[in-house]
């Protein structure tokens, strides 16, 4: 969320200053790792997909300016639970997609070893964000617009006043702004007390799995996945196998699965 409004700002023609308490690419946030899911049949709800559609045409809008690619497509398995409300989504904005049973899952996805009976909703535009890329080029982008970046400089406190914000940080610096964009994370509450109570952060448990090259995972064989089974806090979601040799974000080549 800060790379991207840092990008955006700039790209607006705005005097933009980007404060993060870490360095680039640390792994206290969200978006650490190889990788995350982009999909338009929101099972969540309906009002996703516009914003999807929109961010999908912004990642490719981003790819033709820094000339990495960034976004690429697996496909998208919303199973069980997931199913029927990925599918309202999808009807009510005209999105492709196939229902299939568990037992075409595993006929057709041999990764998958599901009951015969489970349905699931294939979305053939779904795919993986490198989320870690993702942010170094919305970064490098901003800098070259003229943005100004500092790293491990983080906010300890602002106020707004009548003529703007000012901002005080652990390098004891103080800035004046006339707009303030706070993009804090899990640190939201710490920030704006008021949203204590609400923003509360939820532990992602993450686990990668050896698949010793097992080509029933590879990229391109293997669709990313959401999957409940049973209620909201038994969900789950999955990606294939997408590290290429000499790549190395600190973790376990092999599958990734998250709960």
């Amino acid at each position: 969320m800060g790379s991207a409004a840092l990008y955006h700002l700039a790209k607006a023609k705005f005097k933009v200053l980007g404060l993060d308490k870490f360095g680039p690419g640390h792994k206290k946030g969200s978006s650490h790792g190889d990788t995350r899911i982009i999909r338009k049949a929101y099972h969540e709800h309906p009002s996703y997909v516009p914003l999807l559609k929109e961010s999908t045409r912004l990642w490719r809008e981003l790819e033709g300016e820094t000339g990495q690619p960034l976004l690429h497509n697996t496909g998208c398995l919303s199973i069980g639970d997931a199913c029927k409300p990925a599918r309202d989504a999808a009807v009510k904005h005209g999105l492709d997609h196939v229902l299939l049973s568990g037992r075409e899952v595993n006929r057709q996805y041999l990764g998958y070893n599901l009951p015969d009976d489970m349905p699931a909703l294939y979305e053939a535009g779904a795919g993986i964000l490198e989320s870690e890329k993702c942010i170094a080029a919305h970064c490098e982008v901003a800098k070259s617009a003229g943005t100004e970046l500092r790293w491990e400089d983080g906010m300890t406190a602002w106020k707004a006043d009548g003529s703007g914000v000012q901002v005080t940080t652990t390098k004891g610096g103080t800035y004046l702004a006339s707009r303030l964009v706070l993009c804090c994370g899990a640190w939201i509450g710490e920030v704006v007390p008021q949203l204590k109570t609400v923003c509360i952060p939820e532990r992602q448990v993450v686990a990668w799995f050896d698949t010793q090259d097992d080509p029933r995972f590879a990229f391109g064989a293997f669709p990313v996945c959401m999957m409940i089974d049973g209620g909201p806090s038994r969900s789950c979601y999955a990606f294939p196998n997408f590290r290429k040799s000499g790549d190395d974000y600190g973790w376990s080549r092999g599958v990734k699965a998250e709960a």
